[in-house]
């Protein structure tokens, strides 16, 4: 589902200007992580934000694997969804300044920048 927002917001993104360039191409490039990199959602518990975490394989398999790229790596949980789960949906676009100039440092985050029009976004 995370994968699915960022896909829409990249979508919206590009009709908008703000960047360019094939969608897929941007997605397996980790671009739509510069935009929304807080993740799609959480669990909801006890707590506000009960975030929920990654269980063990001893869970029956009920957490997919954690992924190791950007944006996906930080996502606060994933589950395989079973009656009764409870999980926001908040999909966001930020425009962070230091992620849109690659202040972090390409040893930190090497993500291709040339797909974003600052111009545009800048408009924003």
């Amino acid at each position: 589902m995370h994968l699915l927002s960022e896909r829409v917001l990249l979508e919206g993104l590009k009709e908008l200007g703000c960047v360019s360039g094939d969608v897929d191409a941007m997605l397996k490039a980790r671009v739509g992580f510069i935009f929304q990199a807080h993740g799609l959602g959480h669990l909801i518990g006890l707590d506000v934000h009960d975030v929920g975490g990654y269980l063990d394989d001893a869970a029956q398999n009920a957490t997919p694997a954690r992924g190791t790229l950007p944006g996906l790596k930080n996502l606060r949980t994933a589950r395989v969804m079973q009656t009764g789960i409870c999980i926001t949906i908040e999909p966001g676009c930020y425009f962070r300044d230091f992620l849109l100039h690659g202040e972090l440092g390409k040893d930190k985050l090497d993500i291709d920048l040339s797909y974003l029009n600052l111009e545009r976004i800048k408009e924003f």
